[in-house]
């Protein structure tokens, strides 16, 4: 099958589930009380994650084409979802900060073996997910410590 399908498939799902479990909750009271003062504003999410999933879908192709951390790039794909299910559906902000320390860690490992095998591509398109995942582990933990006034 083709690799730009199958990550198709791989990243829109991952997006439409993820999305599904965020959207129940992202405004409601709950979250209204646990969320960090650093948040950015609701609208940048959206675009954040749109450009980054699409990110995500040229990559995920690319180290599908190459053979490339496939096992690790879908593993990041899967804890996505995860994480999302936790933090936004079950309201299980612990476990979930856990989740995405492993999200990071993955990222980083992936970034490093790009730079080792000199996958540049691979290295830059996935650097902005990476990031963005690193600042959304601070948000976590951010609201952990909220998590307990409300």
């Amino acid at each position: 099958m083709n690799a730009y399908l199958i990550s198709l498939f791989a990243v829109g799902g991952t997006s439409a589930l993820g999305s599904y479990f965020t959207s129940k909750t992202v405004n409601s009271p709950w979250y209204t009380c646990i969320k960090p003062d650093i948040t950015p504003p609701s609208y940048v999410f959206p675009i954040v994650w749109t450009t980054l999933y699409i990110l995500f879908f040229f990559v995920y192709a690319l180290a599908l084409q190459k053979q490339f951390c496939v096992s690790l790039f879908s593993l990041s794909l899967f804890l996505n979802v995860v994480w999302c299910y936790l933090y936004f559906d079950r309201k299980q902000i612990q476990e979930a900060f856990i989740i995405l320390l492993t999200m990071v860690f993955l990222g980083v490992s992936i970034l490093w073996i790009a730079v080792q095998k000199k996958e540049y591509r691979i290295l830059t398109l996935f650097t902005p997910y990476v990031l963005w995942i690193s600042f959304a582990s601070y948000l976590n933990y951010e609201s952990i410590s909220k998590k307990e006034n409300c």
